[in-house]
């Protein structure tokens, strides 16, 4: 088959979509990914099994103009690039399309674009992510309508076969793997899932790395995409301080940002890791055993790559997101606010959901490990 598969969000999540795309790849199919434009490199870094597997994947950047990069767009400017996209993949010829969202714009490209086989979750309170949350129930509200309306423009259904989630909680590879049941598609979960080649890993990157001594390594990445999701920063520092007094043997790895975060952290065993492109974060945790971060890309990419794992949840739900589903390696102050998950819309003075998660807490999760 010739899979169009629609990964239109961030990069933690498309993290989540490569074991799909490994196992269809694996599997003898041609797979076309169309995924945002910063997010395309991470699905060339898939780990693909064969020479011949990894020519059968293409990628395709594309913005969509829902997003908020596209908000200056008129309607017209909208349209016309809806009939484009439509018109391209009408020309692929692709016999299926898959999407893990319940969202219905897509869906409708998928039928508009009459791909014979169109594979997803249609818009209801179940398949829908954060329909619980109020705002979230309005937009699933216009999601339905707007179902409606191109149902009725096309003269059919827009997914040929609509799935159910097993729960509003289930997490999000389930979903990907009720796709590859449905398409007799295995899904290839074998670490790592993502690969690097030494020749692309920056030199100052590579160098950072090379005086470590040589023994258990942790890498800690202290940044993330939202503040509701972004753990204080002056508590990574009483992580990284409290191993250097407790002197266990062990080196740490701490992702250098533009702002020198960790700038007064200079002593025997610690280095900043300079990590200028998506190939040598990936390449920096792979070389280390333990990973600590936020529930952020870096923490799904240590997943995807077999580390041991532990990442600070806030604002988002574990039960869903929980790098490769491992429960196991979450952090989070479960009951300290009674709006949580919020959905990245926080209702209280401050960030309740990070605020209660403690340093010794953090600490006592990377001690046991060592």
């Amino acid at each position: 088959m010739k899979i169009l598969v629609a990964e239109f969000h961030h990069l933690g999540d498309a993290v989540m979509a490569l074991p799909f795309v490994r196992g269809a790849l694996e599997g003898g199919h041609e797979v076309e990914v169309w995924c945002r434009s910063n997010v395309a490199k991470l699905f060339e870094l898939a780990n693909i099994a064969d020479a011949k597997s990894e020519r059968n994947l293409r990628i395709k950047a594309w913005e969509p103009p829902w997003h908020e990069e596209s908000h200056s767009k008129g309607i017209l400017e909208k349209i016309t690039e809806y009939q484009r996209i439509v018109k391209v993949w009408i020309e692929e010829g692709f016999d299926v399309a898959v999407t893990v969202w319940a969202d219905s714009r897509v869906h409708g490209l998928f039928g508009f674009a009459r791909i014979p086989k169109r594979v997803g979750f249609p818009m209801n309170f179940i398949n829908y992510y954060g329909s619980s949350v109020f705002w979230r129930r309005r937009n699933l509200i216009g999601g339905k309508f707007l179902e409606f309306i191109l149902k009725f423009l096309l003269g059919e259904q827009l997914l040929t076969d609509e799935l159910l989630r097993k729960s509003p909680v289930q997490h999000h590879l389930e979903a990907w793997r009720q796709i590859g049941e449905k398409l007799q598609i295995f899904l290839n979960f074998k670490p790592p899932w993502l690969s690097v080649k030494e020749e692309t890993i920056s030199s100052i990157t590579r160098e950072a790395i090379q005086g470590l001594p040589n023994r258990r390594r942790i890498f800690i990445h202290p940044g993330g995409r939202l503040p509701c999701k972004t753990w204080p920063l002056e508590k990574f520092k009483q992580v990284v301080k409290k191993l250097r007094e407790k002197e266990l043997n062990v080196s740490i790895l701490v992702c250098q940002s533009p702002s020198s975060f960790f700038s007064e952290l200079d002593f025997a065993g610690c280095c900043l890791v300079p990590t200028p492109k998506l190939e040598d974060l990936v390449y920096a945790i792979s070389v280390s055993d333990i990973f600590l971060g936020n529930d952020s890309l870096p923490a799904h990419i240590a997943a995807a790559l077999g580390k041991d794992v532990l990442a600070i949840f806030g604002s988002s739900d574990p039960r869903l997101f929980a790098p490769a589903n491992r429960q196991e390696t979450v952090i989070w102050a479960e009951g300290a606010c009674p709006y949580h998950p919020c959905m990245d819309r926080c209702r209280q003075p401050s960030f309740l959901c990070l605020d209660s998660v403690n340093v010794e807490q953090v600490f006592e999760r990377i001690a046991i490990r060592l």
